[in-house]
C-alpha cells in the first residue's frame, strides 16, 4: 500500500507499527519500501524481513521458502568498444525471490568477464515485480565469445533464454542442491 509522507531532505520520518496483518500473515514477514520522488521516481529501496513475533528471531522457515521461477529477457545493446547489456527479471510467482544474484561468463567456456559493472545486484523481487538491471563490460574481455549471463539467488530459479548475441541461465553450481556434502554442521 502507499503512504504519502513528506519532509525535508536528511531526516527521518516515522511511519508507525508494522499493520496487525502483516505481522500475522506467516512465519516471517518481508516489507518492501519504496521512496519516490514528487515525479512518482524510485529514488531508493529497501528491503526487510522480520520472524513472527510468535517465533521469536528463527528464521530458520526461510530455508523452507519455495522456490520462485523468474521469468527473464535479454537485450544486447553494444556501443563502440563496450557489451551492453539489459536484462529484465520478472517474478510472475506467489512468493518473494530473494537475492537475485547475476554474472557475466564467456558462453563457450563458463569462465567469468571482469570487469563488469551491473546497475544493480542482489535484486529481490515481490510477486508481479519486475527489474531491469543493465551490464556493461568491454568487449576485449569477452575474448571473442558470446555473452551468456547466468543467475541465482536464495530461493531463485529461471527459465533460460536464448538469443543469437547472447543467453541468460540459471547458475546451477550455485544452487544449495548442488553444493558438495562437507559434513559440517
Amino acid at each position: 500500500s502507499d503512504l504519502a509522507v513528506s519532509g525535508p531532505a536528511d531526516t527521518a520520518i516515522d511511519l508507525g507499527e508494522m499493520p496487525a496483518r502483516w505481522r500475522q500473515a506467516g512465519s516471517v514477514a518481508f516489507v518492501q519500501l519504496q521512496l519516490k520522488d514528487a515525479s512518482g521516481n524510485v529514488v531508493s529501496r529497501n528491503l526487510y524481513w522480520k520472524a513472527n513475533p510468535a517465533q521469536g528471531e528463527d528464521l530458520t522457515k526461510m530455508d523452507l521458502m519455495p522456490a520462485e521461477k523468474l521469468t527473464a529477457t535479454i537485450a544486447r545493446k553494444d556501443s563502440a568498444d563496450r557489451l551492453g547489456l539489459d536484462v529484465t527479471l520478472t517474478n510472475p510467482g506467489r512468493n518473494m525471490a530473494l537475492l537475485a544474484h547475476l554474472q557475466l561468463r564467456r558462453k563457450g567456456t563458463g569462465d567469468r568477464v571482469l570487469p563488469v559493472f551491473y546497475s544493480d545486484n542482489y535484486v529481490s523481487l515481490a510477486p508481479g515485480e519486475s527489474r531491469t538491471i543493465h551490464l556493461d563490460a568491454s568487449l576485449s574481455d569477452l575474448k571473442g565469445d558470446e555473452p551468456l549471463v547466468v543467475v541465482d539467488g536464495w530461493n531463485v530459479d529461471v527459465d533460460p533464454v536464448t538469443q543469437a548475441d547472447c543467453a541468460l541461465e540459471l547458475n546451477v553450481d550455485a544452487q544449495v542442491s548442488h553444493w558438495p556434502v562437507t559434513g559440517l554442521p
